[in-house]
């Protein structure tokens, strides 16, 4: 019975196509801004007006909110400039480059009263939830992650998405953090040759222990997690996926979960942050430790590990 927020979806490859039909009578869409002027031309945007600057749109008093899902190099100022216009902002993980960038750009989404939401879609997923559910107070003593991509991405997407630890892994870093309850003291991270696959080993403060795989090589999407607790194992697998299945079909019910989630937040006015500034700061800390630690073949303690790239 509430008026949809009208927002404005700036960046329109997979993830821009995503939020766009994630949206579905949940936001009320009207414009997307896309530099490729080829994006124009796509039916799905008949009831959107189409912009290749953000410049005009962003400033237009009917817009409520702002859904970012650009490369990550433009994510500052893209969002600091939403946020100056006091938009609230949905914004692809990672937020930005660097921890001076995260700080500024959550000192002025409370300077302006605005909600500022990463968009980490895991968080609102239904089996990572009941995997969550099902563990209730069982302390994690071993944890395994799969992830691997598919489609394989452009040659485009990956020379700005900032590596598969920053695009890929974050997911998962993000969730096994929260799961958990803690921070890992050590990590140790190493690619393959193409740098598209990526085993990263985990040593959390508490003494659990977590293995990654990420890997953008897959026929279908797979994301599968083992949890070994000291008398039960909770696993969430993919038996039902076959070839073929994108990130979007495995994720779908996730995106429209998470806006659902972010429209609620600003019908009820709760513009505090979905994600705290301390753990999108230790975040950008791990994944720059994952990052050093694949080149320099060495395990970082994290303990010790200086601010990264701020």
């Amino acid at each position: 019975n509430i008026k949809m927020l009208r927002v404005c979806i700036v960046g329109y490859g997979r993830a821009g196509k995503i939020q766009h039909e994630a949206s579905q009578n949940i936001l009320d869409v009207t414009d997307v801004v896309d530099q490729r002027t080829s994006v124009k031309n796509l039916s799905t945007l008949d009831n959107c007006f189409f912009h290749t600057s953000c410049v005009d749109v962003i400033k237009r008093s009917d817009i409520d909110a702002v859904i970012i899902t650009t490369p990550t190099s433009s994510h500052f100022n893209l969002c600091m400039d939403a946020l100056e216009h006091k938009k609230h902002v949905l914004i692809e993980k990672p937020i930005a480059i660097g921890t001076k960038q995260i700080e500024l750009l959550y000192r002025k989404a409370i300077e302006n009263d605005c909600l500022l939401y990463t968009a980490y879609n895991r968080r609102c997923d239904p089996q990572w939830l009941k995997l969550i559910d099902d563990l209730g107070d069982c302390a994690p003593l071993h944890i395994n992650v799969i992830c691997r991509d598919h489609p394989f991405p452009p040659a485009s997407y990956l020379e700005t998405c900032g590596g598969i630890f920053r695009d890929a892994a974050v997911h998962d870093l993000d969730m096994v953090c929260n799961i958990l309850d803690d921070t890992p003291t050590k990590v140790s991270a190493v690619l393959d040759s193409s740098e598209e696959t990526a085993s990263t080993f985990l040593h959390f403060s508490k003494g659990c222990h977590v293995r990654m795989i990420h890997s953008r090589h897959s026929p279908y999407y797979d994301q599968r997690v083992c949890v070994v607790c000291k008398k039960k194992t909770f696993e969430m697998d993919n038996e039902s996926v076959s070839a073929g299945t994108k990130f979007q079909d495995r994720y779908r019910d996730s995106y429209i979960m998470q806006l659902k989630d972010f429209a609620q937040r600003i019908v009820t006015k709760q513009f505090a942050p979905n994600v705290s500034l301390e753990h999108a700061l230790f975040i950008e800390r791990l994944i720059s430790a994952c990052d050093e630690s694949s080149k320099s073949g060495e395990t970082i303690q994290l303990q010790t590990f200086g601010e990264r790239g701020g």
